[in-house]
């Protein structure tokens, strides 16, 4: 995994959009409550659990690399 890269929020909400309207899940736990996180803005496990390794392997390995969807690119 890269480390040190630019976390873009967007591709975070299109991901979670991509799983609900496909009714995937990448063994990852992203939900409606990590990206409405102005509902429960002191509950760090969504920070963690949104920011997590397996959020950036959906993104980046099946989204931008696997599926070559362009909104998920860089």
């Amino acid at each position: 995994m890269k480390t040190g890269g630019k976390i873009n929020w967007q591709h975070i909400q299109q991901l979670y959009k991509l799983l609900e309207t496909e009714g995937i899940r990448l063994a990852n736990k992203l939900k409606a409550a990590h990206v409405n996180w102005h509902k429960a803005k002191m509950k760090a496990n969504l920070a963690a659990q949104t920011l997590s390794a397996s959020v950036t392997d959906a993104l980046q390995e099946f989204c931008d690399v696997e599926l070559k969807l362009p909104q998920f690119s860089g």
